[in-house]
């Protein structure tokens, strides 16, 4: 079974739910498919102080476009700027000294604002669990880092390149090759009705089976190893069924859940509450969240396209060419499982909290206007 982790820097997911995904998912799938912003920062660290100027600004532009900006204290308009000016400069063959001079020093304030950040990003992957899942990329045959170059940013995306984009999505979503299967996974956003309430489910939602799973979140590296060794035995029936359902998914409905796939999540199940490790792990937190419950279901492609954009995970350019590509097109199944991994909150004001909560940014300080030309 390979699942597929996918977002964008534009997204407004909650960074602490791609984190459990990833952790648990490592422990259950034989192989892990981290797609579009989720795969890069598998190389942010080693490669973020190397980004050019503009790749920077861009960056710095994704992240202030996700903070609130009502109070005014958002650097969102000087960075701008900046990208305006670079434009201007490139129309002029010889532009003036001073207006050089003046763009030379915002870039490089502006470099080391986001070497300040990177820096604050690294401490705070690791404080929440993430360089470890990093750690572990060295096993290639567990975790790959597809469509690692995918950028939908304002700053790079532009109609031009949409149709490459959708491309990539679709060549991870539906492989060339038919032996080859994978299955979408998604946070509690995809199953939460923002009017109704989590409870009450989209029509072209259905959940056809489910499973829990102890908290992960102080695991280290070496731990997750060894419990994903111990839990194969386990497990490997249930790979083995899940395969055998997303083969069974045809263009236009999907079959139901086999009594073999129910019985090898029960069999799962029995192994993930035998395991010690996680056993001693959750006896020894105390946590606000202290399970996951796994729901396995169906939903329509529409649903995903639509979920994408409500979270704005993809532009709508590249929406666009999605929709136009897949719709009642025979090459693409119009019913995809998915997999959506919601945290189980021993307090119902908790849960509350998170449903209304968006992604926790990290800002970016800075105390003065970098940019007056």
């Amino acid at each position: 079974m390979k699942v597929l982790i996918f977002d964008t820097e534009l997204s407004l997911l909650k960074f602490e739910d791609e984190v459990n995904s990833l952790r648990l998912c490592y422990l259950i799938a034989d192989r892990m498919c981290v797609g579009g912003f989720s795969g890069t920062n598998f190389i942010f660290e080693r490669d973020a102080k190397n980004y050019t100027i503009l790749k920077k600004v861009g960056f710095m532009i994704c992240v202030e476009s996700k903070r609130d900006n009502e109070n005014g204290d958002s650097n969102l308009k000087e960075l701008q700027e900046f990208l305006t000016v670079t434009k201007m400069i490139k129309a002029f063959k010889h532009p003036h000294q001073n207006l050089l001079f003046s763009y030379n020093s915002a870039g490089k304030m502006l470099s080391k604002y986001f070497d300040e950040y990177v820096d604050n990003v690294i401490a705070n992957w690791k404080i929440k669990g993430y360089l470890d899942i990093v750690s572990l990329k060295g096993d290639d045959t567990v975790i790959e880092t597809n469509l690692k170059e995918f950028s939908v940013g304002e700053w790079t995306q532009t109609l031009k390149s949409a149709p490459m984009n959708a491309k990539k999505i679709l060549g991870a979503f539906f492989p060339e090759f038919p032996n080859v299967t994978s299955i979408l996974v998604f946070p509690k956003e995809f199953l939460i009705d923002k009017k109704a309430g989590i409870d009450n489910l989209s029509n072209d939602i259905q959940i056809k089976t489910s499973f829990s799973f102890p908290d992960t979140a102080s695991l280290t590296a070496l731990q997750m190893k060894a419990i994903r060794e111990q839990l194969k035995e386990s497990s490997q029936l249930f790979r083995e069924e899940m395969d055998n359902w997303i083969f069974s998914f045809s263009g236009t409905s999907a079959n139901e859940v086999s009594n073999n796939l129910e019985e090898s999540v029960k069999t799962l199940q029995i192994g993930i509450n035998a395991n010690q490790l996680l056993l001693d792990n959750q006896n020894r937190g105390n946590l606000d969240a202290e399970t996951f419950h796994v729901n396995i279901g169906v939903t329509s492609i529409q649903r995903v396209w639509d979920y994408y954009r409500e979270y704005k995970i993809l532009d709508e350019f590249t929406l666009e060419e999605l929709i136009k590509q897949t719709y009642h097109n025979a090459l693409y199944p119009q019913s995809l499982p998915f997999i959506c991994i919601l945290p189980n909150y021993i307090h119902k004001e908790q849960m509350d909290k998170l449903n209304m909560g968006g992604e926790e940014v990290i800002p970016i300080q800075h105390k003065k206007k970098f940019l007056t030309i």
